[in-house]
């Protein structure tokens, strides 16, 4: 059985200035695991960014679960994810920081409140960053300077 392409791209060209990044570009993704493979420069990050409505195709169509990324992306963006190439977690956010920084880029988000609970992380949310130390105003006691509570984050090493 053959499913509805969750990604389809026609002819899509996108240029910066004098340089073409992507050059009438097909592609067609159905349901699951699809990989984009090629060298630097080949234009990899401009087609996924031009998915997901960051970049504006110069011509050619682009459909994401049938939306155009760019002209209705109030309804595509709360049904899509995308992974940044590098990055992860705020060095020195504490668990719950994050959390709530997360929160509000989704239209329907959880209750942060009760995650933090549903993780056990309700001891932890206040003093705790993730690599360095909070501040001293919020740190419980017995977490020394430098060291995290071991549950919101692995405890740093002497």
């Amino acid at each position: 059985m053959r499913s509805e392409p969750v990604v389809q791209v026609q002819a899509l060209v996108k240029r910066y200035g004098t340089k073409t990044a992507v050059d009438g570009l097909d592609l067609v993704a159905r349901a699951g695991v699809t990989a984009v493979l090629g060298p630097n420069g080949a234009g990899k990050t401009t087609t996924v960014e031009t998915c997901e409505g960051y970049r504006k195709p110069d011509s050619g169509t682009v459909r994401v679960l049938g939306l155009d990324p760019v002209r209705q992306s109030r309804a595509l963006n709360p049904r899509i994810g995308v992974m940044l190439q590098s990055g992860g977690v705020y060095s020195g956010a504490r668990a719950d920081e994050m959390l709530r920084h997360v929160a509000r880029l989704h239209a329907h988000p959880l209750d942060v409140d009760a995650l933090i609970e549903r993780l056990g992380l309700g001891g932890c949310v206040n003093w705790c960053s993730w690599t360095s130390p909070p501040p001293a105003s919020t740190r419980r006691p017995a977490t020394p300077p430098g060291t995290s509570c071991g549950t919101c984050a692995p405890t740093a090493s002497p």
